[in-house]
């Protein structure tokens, strides 16, 4: 991964209402609080109010559903930690997308797996920096520790060898010289006790010519025996202390680097749950308006079924309406044909029958019919007429009731008899309830 280079990778969702065209270019808006600030395209720190296209100097990448950009340093080194989002401009310098809202676009930086904002590209740099040195650190202990070992090795076998040319020669007093300032001194020691060994000797066969030592010898043999005795001792104290310092050395840095790997550890979790929330918020954002827009629709569909059913319930009453003006006006108008042309009381019986009687306004006009016929000495129009203007029925359109009237035209009935005993009884009825109208009547009902 370049430094200061980020890839870009926008797929396509699920309802997207625009995806990336040849010519197109990329905005990137920056989320500081509850508004969006838009990087500038020449990649400076004034954010503008409006998306404004970065220019790209390699050509986008499409892959299926996704699309790919390389933002160069320019405008990767001036973004601040946070989220971004990235959205498609057209070639008109518009955000592609038929709302206000910017489509929702997956973000994700090179050399990352699907991390989307630039703190956890950082993150990333410094873990790989301390791998990076903990790993020289490494090589560099390894090495310290190799050489340490050669060196050991090499000071034992000079002091198992005991050549000539590696011992130290004697002082006029048969003894080894001191080892030199600021060196370690065991191998030196080592063979200082080969010395003065060899020194006791030479003197003793020299002095007693190849007899038995004299006690002044002897003692002087004991004393050296034992000072090359503790020489040899402190030695290996001196090399037992080097190793346990060693040895707590590597210790500490084996416990530095465990805590340098735990608090590494303890930033990945936090960076990873602070991810975790925030892709949740975005979810949980994302569900809200998903919830709200479906209300919203719901309640424009149950608006607008109750005006179809309004505006249906409307046109029903008015084809209604039409239907019963048309039919008033279709009875009214063939009656008034029929008395315009030639005319009898057969024939006005005929079209009574095929006229609807279903309005007070089609019962007047077919009363017009019966009255004329009934004039004429027809008998069931004289039965019709009766009807119409008997008390003991029904109201018929707007005819006023007449009890002597319905008597009267009964009688030119074949099958008035009947309908006139019945007009009679309730005519008794009516004149003996208090009807004055009745009683008048009663009179010439003979």
């Amino acid at each position: 991964m370049n430094q200061g280079y980020a890839r870009v990778t926008l797929t396509r969702e699920a309802g997207d209402a625009a995806f990336y065209e040849e010519g197109d270019s990329i905005a990137l808006g920056h989320f500081p609080g509850n508004s969006c600030e838009y990087l500038c395209a020449s990649g400076n720190r004034n954010w503008s109010g409006a998306p404004e296209a970065l220019a790209l100097e390699v050509k986008p990448e499409v892959q299926g559903e996704s699309v790919s950009f390389e933002l160069q340093p320019a405008y990767v080194d001036s973004m601040d930690d946070g989220v971004y989002r990235v959205c498609l401009m057209g070639a008109d310098g518009r955000v592609k997308a038929e709302t206000d809202d910017m489509p929702a676009y997956d973000v994700s930086w090179s050399g990352l797996e699907g991390t989307s904002t630039i703190k956890d590209y950082r993150l990333e740099e410094a873990r790989l920096r301390e791998e990076e040195e903990a790993a020289r650190r490494k090589e560099r202990e390894e090495a310290e520790r190799r050489r340490a070992e050669e060196e050991a090795a090499k000071a034992a076998g000079a002091a198992e060898a005991g050549s000539s040319e590696e011992l130290p020669s004697l002082d006029a007093g048969g003894s080894a010289p001191a080892a030199p300032q600021g060196k370690s001194r065991a191998p030196l020691i080592a063979a200082a006790v080969v010395v003065a060994l060899l020194a006791a000797g030479g003197a003793y066969f020299m002095t007693q010519g190849g007899s038995e030592p004299s006690a002044e010898q002897a003692e002087q043999d004991k004393a050296a025996q034992e000072k090359a005795e503790a020489e040899k001792k402190a030695a290996e104290e001196a090399a037992k202390a080097e190793a346990e310092k060693k040895a707590a050395a590597e210790k500490q840095a084996a416990e530095e680097a465990a805590k340098a790997e735990a608090e590494k550890a303890a930033a990945e979790k936090a960076a990873a749950e602070k991810a975790a929330a925030e892709k949740a918020a975005a979810e949980k954002a994302a569900a809200e308006k998903a919830a709200a827009e479906k209300a919203a629709a719901e309640k424009a569909a149950a608006e607008k079924a109750a005006a179809d059913k309004a505006a249906a319930e409307k046109a029903a009453a008015e084809k209604k309406a039409a239907e019963e003006a048309a039919m008033r006006a279709d009875a009214r108008g063939r009656v008034a044909s029929f008395f315009v042309g030639e005319r009898n009381p057969e024939a006005a019986m005929k079209l009574a029958s095929e006229l609807d009687a279903d309005t007070p306004e089609q019962q007047d006009a077919i009363f017009r019919l019966y009255y004329y016929a009934a004039g004429e000495d027809n008998a069931q129009a004289a039965q019709r007429y009766a009807e119409c203007v008997d008390p003991s029925r029904p109201a018929w359109g707007s005819i006023s009731k007449d009890g002597a009237e319905a008597w009267y035209y009964y009688g030119k009935s074949p099958d008035g008899e009947k309908a006139r005993a019945s007009l009679k009884a309730w005519t008794e009825k009516a004149a003996a309830e208090g009807n004055a109208e009745a009683a008048a009547w009663l009179k010439d009902m003979k």
